[in-house]
C-alpha cells in the first residue's frame, strides 16, 4: 500500500507492515486508514475502502463458435448475465482484424445484423473478462430477377428469358395462354428462347430452394415481341 506523503503507515482488515494480504473468497468491502504524523509533529490520518468483487465467467449462447443463418431469420446472442455488469458488444470482419465497438448496447443480448466475428466484454468493478469468438454468416436475401419481354430476334439484346438468383432453380416451364405446356427444364440450361412461339403473352412457373432449403413455387409473365 502506498500514499502520498508517504512515510505514514496503514490500518485495516488483513494489513500488516503497509502490506495488504488477499483471501479467495473475501468478497465485500474493507475500510482502510491511512495515518501520518508530518515532521511539524500534525497528525492526519485518510480513510478509504478497496472491495472485492466475487469472480465470474462469461459466455455466449447458443453453444458453437460457427453459425449460418438465412437474412430474414432472427438472431439472437446472449451472454452470461452478471449482476451490477456492463457489457460492450465487438465486431470484427474477419479474425484478423482489430475489433470495433458496437455503439449504445450495454446490455447481455445483441443480434447480429451482418456477417463476422463478434464476441463481448463483461465488467464488474474492476474485473474484466471477454467472452470467446462467434462466427456469424448470413445469407444473402433470397433474389429472383426475370425479364418480362424479350425479343429473339438475334441482335444479341434480350434474345432469351436469362434468369438471375442467388439460389437453385430446380425447374422451368413455360405455358401459353391455354395453360398447354411450351417448354420445361429441370437441368442447369434454364434460358427460354421463344424462337419456336409467335409474338404474345406467355406464363412461366419456377421452383427453387429459399436460404433454408424449403421448396417455393414463383409465377409470372414474359411478353414476346417480333
Amino acid at each position: 500500500l502506498t500514499a502520498n506523503p508517504p512515510g505514514g503507515f496503514w490500518s485495516g482488515n488483513r494489513v500488516l507492515g503497509n502490506q495488504l494480504t488477499l483471501q479467495y473468497n473475501m468478497v465485500g468491502t474493507y475500510p482502510l486508514t491511512y495515518f501520518y504524523t508530518s515532521p511539524e509533529g500534525c497528525n492526519y490520518r485518510k480513510e478509504t475502502s478497496y472491495t472485492i468483487h466475487e469472480d465470474f465467467e462469461v459466455s455466449i449462447n447458443p453453444e458453437g463458435n460457427y453459425f449460418e443463418f438465412c437474412n430474414d431469420q432472427e438472431i439472437n446472442l446472449q451472454v452470461t448475465n452478471i449482476p451490477n455488469a456492463s457489457y460492450q458488444w465487438l465486431y470484427s470482419s474477419n479474425v484478423n482484424t482489430q475489433p470495433i465497438e458496437l455503439t449504445n448496447n450495454n446490455t447481455n443480448e445483441y443480434q447480429p445484423k451482418q456477417s463476422g466475428y463478434y464476441s463481448v466484454k463483461v465488467t464488474r468493478g474492476a474485473c474484466e473478462k471477454e467472452t470467446e469468438l462467434k462466427h456469424i454468416f448470413i445469407h444473402e436475401k433470397d433474389t429472383l430477377f426475370v425479364p418480362n419481354v424479350i425479343t429473339p430476334n438475334n441482335d444479341g439484346k434480350n434474345d432469351e428469358m436469362v434468369i438471375l438468383s442467388n439460389q437453385q432453380i430446380e425447374s422451368l416451364t413455360i405455358y401459353n395462354r391455354y395453360g398447354q405446356t411450351l417448354f420445361i427444364s429441370n437441368d442447369n440450361n434454364l434460358n427460354w428462347s421463344g424462337k419456336n412461339v409467335d409474338s404474345g403473352v406467355y406464363y412461366w412457373s419456377l421452383q427453387y430452394y429459399d436460404c433454408f432449403r424449403r421448396k417455393k413455387i414463383a409465377n409470372g409473365w414474359v411478353h414476346v415481341i417480333k
